[in-house]
């Protein structure tokens, strides 16, 4: 049975790949920043207390924070998820909030490398903006360690675009959602009467995080996936899109809460033309069946209805 060690355990994101490792026939542990995170897993999914342990690791900045993980355990398979949170607000230094944890007709390819700098990420001072970069100098660190040092284990890095699905992750109440559920939301929340230009909050293309979860665990036992970096999953989004999916399926009876509180169509959002996003060779390589639009988006909105009758 292989054990895998799976970071930022309880994020949007980590929590649909342990529910996937577990199912496969992983045991698995989670490294968090607090106790409080670690057990709020535990809460929201008991049946996986058999299958996971976790382990706090307050700053994954600070240098051997992960050695005494690593001196107690042995793992066959590490899922490094842990990111720092783009809408934290208390987020702002480029260096010590991004880089350090992290370390449109355009055509997207496996090759395609962010031109963001650091030093244009520390000028700006721009969550999103630093986001971006940290994640991209990361990424040249663990290829230059691979380069540098030829470690036995090989590597691979999957680049997805926006990430939606329903929330898997606990959840304080509505106003603590993930980045990407938190921008959907906001489409039949009120806040927009009209459908929101795409470019105002939304990448070119999306994936569902069930169907990344399962990119990562079976990039772990495909041999053309190591030392490789993907463009994963791939589909074209746009707000306009969303939303009339959403209508559709609140039209068919579906998700008639949704009827009324849609944002309408002006079209201004119809013209625009989407990225090509050539995820192709990681979709066919680990035999990527993607979720429909349908599935993804009234997953997601019923996922959020029900933590509105819920109170939360």
């Amino acid at each position: 049975m292989p054990h895998t060690l799976v970071t930022g355990a309880n994020s949007f994101v980590a929590a649909h790949i342990i529910n996937e490792l577990i199912a496969n026939g992983h045991t698995v542990t989670g490294t968090v920043r607090r106790t409080s995170a670690g057990e709020a897993l535990f809460e929201g999914h008991p049946e996986w207390k058999e299958k996971l342990d976790f382990v706090v690791i307050e700053d994954y900045a600070k240098e051997g924070a992960f050695d005494s993980v690593f001196q107690k355990q042995q793992f066959d398979y590490i899922v490094h998820i842990a990111a720092p949170l783009l809408d934290n607000p208390e987020h702002t230094d480029y260096d010590t909030h991004f880089l350090k944890p992290s370390n449109a007709s355009t055509e997207y390819t496996n090759e395609t490398w962010s031109n963001i700098t650091p030093e244009q990420a520390r000028e700006m001072q721009n969550a999103y903006i630093s986001y971006c970069s940290s994640k991209k100098e990361a990424e040249l660190s663990v290829w230059e360690f691979v380069k540098t040092e030829k470690p036995k284990f090989a590597v691979t890095v999957f680049l997805p675009a926006l990430i939606f699905g329903p929330p898997l992750q606990s959840l304080k109440d509505l106003n603590h959602l993930n980045f990407s559920t938190n921008v959907f939301y906001k489409l039949f929340n009120g806040t927009y009467d009209e459908i929101p230009n795409t470019h105002d909050g939304l990448f070119p293309s999306y994936i569902d995080v069930r169907d990344l979860a399962t990119a990562h665990v079976r990039a772990l036992t495909t041999p053309g996936a190591a030392n490789k970096r993907f463009l994963i999953g791939g589909q074209p989004l746009s707000t306009s899109g969303i939303v009339k999916t959403l209508a559709a399926l609140a039209e068919k009876g579906i998700l008639p809460e949704l009827n009324d509180r849609l944002p309408k169509d002006t079209g201004k959002d119809n013209n625009i033309t989407p990225a090509r996003i050539r995820a192709e060779e990681a979709n066919e390589l680990l035999g990527m069946k993607l979720r429909s639009a349908e599935e993804t988006f009234g997953d997601v909105a019923k996922k959020i209805l029900e933590l509105e009758k819920e109170g939360k």
